[in-house]
């Protein structure tokens, strides 16, 4: 199975017990923006993706699952 980013970014947040709100409200963007990334119904872009491995303490590569 390949991992695509929106499943990876589901799995950290789930492993962290995070709820899609908090997430949204650290990176400053919208709930329904973090569901169609996480979906795969949005692109992440560069400075979200930067942001979200700092949050979630990874590497950008493990997120784009590379």
């Amino acid at each position: 199975m390949i991992n695509t980013v929106g499943y990876n970014l589901r799995m950290l947040r789930f492993e962290r017990n995070y709820t899609q709100k908090l997430v949204a409200k650290e990176m400053d963007v919208s709930i329904q923006r973090m569901s169609a990334i996480e979906r795969n119904k949005q692109e992440l872009d560069k400075e979200l993706l930067k942001k979200l491995a700092e949050f979630y303490g990874v590497r950008e590569e493990d997120i784009l699952g590379e």
